[in-house]
């Protein structure tokens, strides 16, 4: 089975793009951007179960959840943010545009990246989705800077 984060072309309806390749560069945390397309519209206001899923995939990753914050807009749509050892997970949604904008960013070589964007795309349900995974910290710039490697 193929990974859902070594896709380099479109699958199942989505799609996949590493910015500079972060799996081949030595990185402090990648940094996943999902957007999901076409998703149930009711799950996208429901602010209890999207904190829950946000929470479930980051556990399904294998982080350590340290808490969540969330907010629920009116007439509809949710904002969330679980903070978590390894970063983060955040997530925002419009119902309008079945439409629901996803942070993970894990430090962390033990982290199951394909886990927690499985267990979002279990719950979002959407039409379509991209990632685009960004390297963040390159060691080699962070020792040329003082770092420690």
């Amino acid at each position: 089975m193929t990974s859902l984060l070594s896709q380099r072309e479109p699958s199942s309806g989505g799609s996949f793009d590493a910015a500079g390749d972060p799996s081949q560069q030595a990185v402090v945390g990648r940094h996943l951007l999902i957007d999901l397309y076409g998703c149930t519209p009711d799950r996208l206001s429901d602010e209890l179960r999207v904190v829950e899923c946000l929470e479930q995939a980051a556990l399904a990753a294998g982080c350590v959840v340290l808490g969540r914050l969330s907010h629920r807009f009116q007439p509809q749509g949710v904002a969330a943010v679980v903070l978590l050892a390894e970063s983060h997970a955040s997530v925002h949604t419009w119902p309008e545009h079945r439409f629901a904008a996803v942070d993970l960013f894990f430090c962390g070589a033990r982290v199951d990246e394909a886990a927690g964007v499985a267990r979002l795309l279990e719950f979002f349900k959407p039409s379509n989705h991209s990632i685009r995974i960004s390297g963040r910290g390159m060691i080699e710039a962070l020792c040329d800077c003082g770092g420690e490697p």
